[in-house]
């Protein structure tokens, strides 16, 4: 099996074998019950356990608190992801994501209350370019 990934590098597209990868979405029922701590503890002990490249993305469209439970700090967000999807890269991605010390990497959500949310469309995108990247990746909802 092999998965279609852009690298800019070759200017184009490039078949690389592709990585099996699972997704696990994390959601409470309601706020406040401990959802992004699950998703965040959850994704650092499938990095040290698997010692595979996992991603951790925070898509609480009401401002996420990944960030602040990793300690990671976010320069930029999903919303600048959807924002160059169509030049989106692995380059432009490795530019994008943050990455934590033990190789955790991390994409934060920049929404906050009242602002406008991302389309899902484009959402989609970008986890559809991720998903060869990264073997797991756990999504915050």
């Amino acid at each position: 099996m092999y998965a279609i990934v852009r690298h800019k590098s070759q200017g184009g597209y490039a078949q690389t074998p592709a990585i099996p990868s699972r997704v696990i979405g994390v959601i409470g029922a309601k706020g406040g019950v401990g959802t992004t701590t699950i998703a965040c503890n959850l994704a650092s002990e499938l990095r040290q356990q698997t010692d595979q490249k996992v991603l951790l993305a925070d898509l609480d469209p009401d401002g996420g608190n990944v960030a602040f439970l990793t300690g990671i700090e976010c320069k930029y967000s999903i919303l600048d992801a959807i924002g160059n999807i169509q030049r989106l890269d692995v380059n432009c991605w490795e530019a994008i994501v943050a990455a934590a010390t033990d190789g955790l990497h991390v994409i934060c959500s920049a929404t906050l209350p009242g602002e406008s949310r991302p389309e899902l469309g484009s959402l989609r995108d970008v986890l559809a370019f991720t998903q060869p990247l990264y073997p797991w990746s756990v999504l915050d909802l």
